[in-house]
C-alpha cells in the first residue's frame, strides 16, 4: 500500500484478511457504520488486526 492509504477497521464486517504491517498502514479510520470508498482498503475488526493497525497508524480518526 502507498503512503496515505486509508484503512478502515469496520466492526462486524467480513472483509480482507490482510496483515496491516505488510500493507504499510499509515492512517487508520475506524467507522462504526461501515462506510468506505472504493479505493480504500477495508480490514476486519478482529482484535489482533485492529491492534496491529493502531500501532502503525499516525493518527486514528473515529466517526461516531
Amino acid at each position: 500500500a502507498k503512503a496515505g492509504t486509508k484503512v478502515y477497521a469496520v466492526c462486524g464486517c467480513a472483509s480482507n484478511d490482510a496483515d496491516p504491517a505488510a500493507l504499510g498502514i499509515e492512517k487508520l479510520f475506524v467507522s462504526s457504520d461501515g462506510t468506505h470508498s472504493m479505493d480504500e482498503l477495508q480490514l476486519s475488526c478482529r482484535r489482533e488486526l485492529f491492534d496491529a493497525a493502531s500501532a502503525l497508524a499516525e493518527e486514528i480518526i473515529k466517526f461516531d
